[in-house]
Formats: structure tokens, sequence, C-alpha cells
């Protein structure tokens, strides 16, 4: 029976061996594919936590620059309101100091029209008293001459018709500046 159990024994221990072989090798096998996998998690990880890290250092850099953005924009904003309140009151005293020059520059003016005014009305209303003694005097020599059995000279006659002339142009210009000063005191009397 020694000799029949032999290669029984023989069989059974290539089995268990090549069994154990197979074994130990998938063991072994499976043991690396783990450690394997194992080191593909740890260094998935490990570049998951450097993504992490970046994209938080990111968005910290992001809410950084809005918060930046955000204080520039209000400080443009307060600027610009502050240009805006600047600009309305230089424009309040701008109108308002025009408003005051042109009030004082129209009386001014108005004075002033009213001394020219006055004094071509003086100087006007002097030479039509001056024309009418002169025309009083050379007609009192043309009556003179007449009495005298003097003839009048043409030239006479005719200084006599141009003083006539003016003194009725001046007349008339007269009498339209007196209705015209009465227009203008009657606007100024309602106006005030």
């Amino acid at each position: 029976m020694r000799g029949h159990m032999e290669p029984v024994w023989l069989a059974v221990i290539v089995a268990v061996g090549a069994l154990l072989t197979t074994v130990l090798t998938t063991s072994l096998n499976a043991w690396q594919i783990r450690k394997g996998k194992e080191q593909d998690y740890e260094r998935q990880d490990a570049v998951a936590d450097q993504l992490e890290k970046r994209q938080d250092a990111i968005q910290k850099q992001a809410a950084e620059a809005a918060r930046l953005l955000e204080e520039r924009q209000d400080a443009i904003q307060k600027k610009a309101e502050e240009a805006a309140r600047l600009l309305i009151a230089s424009n309040k005293l701008v109108a308002e100091q025009t408003r005051e020059a042109s009030n004082f520059t129209n009386g001014k003016l108005a004075q002033i029209h009213e001394l020219v005014n006055s004094n071509l009305t003086s100087q006007m209303e002097e030479s039509h008293a001056a024309l009418t003694q002169q025309l009083v005097l050379m007609r009192e020599i043309i009556q003179l001459h007449k009495e005298s059995g003097r003839s009048v000279s043409d030239k006479a006659n005719e200084a006599i018709r141009v003083i006539e002339s003016r003194i009725d142009q001046l007349g008339s210009k007269l009498y339209g500046r007196a209705k015209a000063t009465q227009i203008a005191d009657s606007k100024l009397e309602v106006g005030s």
C-alpha cells in the first residue's frame, strides 16, 4: 500500500503545492492590485486636495477682487455725487451772479440811455430855440429892409426857408421824443 499511496501522496502534494502556489500568487496579485489601487486613491485624493486648495484660493481672490471693485465703485459714485453737487452749486452761483450783473448792467445802461437822451434832447431844444431866435432876427432885419425901401436878397429868403424847415424838423423830433418818453415812463410805472 505504501507503493500505491505514494503516487497519491505525491499527487496530493503536487496538487496542494499547485493550489498553494495559485492561491499565493492570486493573493499576492490581489494584494499588489489593492496596494496599487490604494496608491491611486491616495494620488487622486492628493490631486483633489490640491485642486480644492486652488479653487479655494481662486474663490478668495475673486471675493477680494469683487470687494475691491465694489469699494472702488462706491468711491467713484461718491466722487460723482460730490462733483454733481458742486456743479449744481456752481451753476446756481453763476446764475445768481449773472442775474445780479445783468440787473446792474441794465440799470447802468438805463442811466446812460437816459443821460444820452436827456443831453441830446437838451441840445435839440437849444438848437430849436437858437434857430427860432435867428429866424425872428432875420425876419426883423428883412422887415427893416423893406421899411427902408431896400430889397431883400434871394439868399436871405432862402436862408429863412431853410431855417423854417429845420425848426419844423426839430419840433417834430422833439414832439416824438416827448411822446416816447411818456410811453416809456408809463411802462415803467406799470412794471414797478
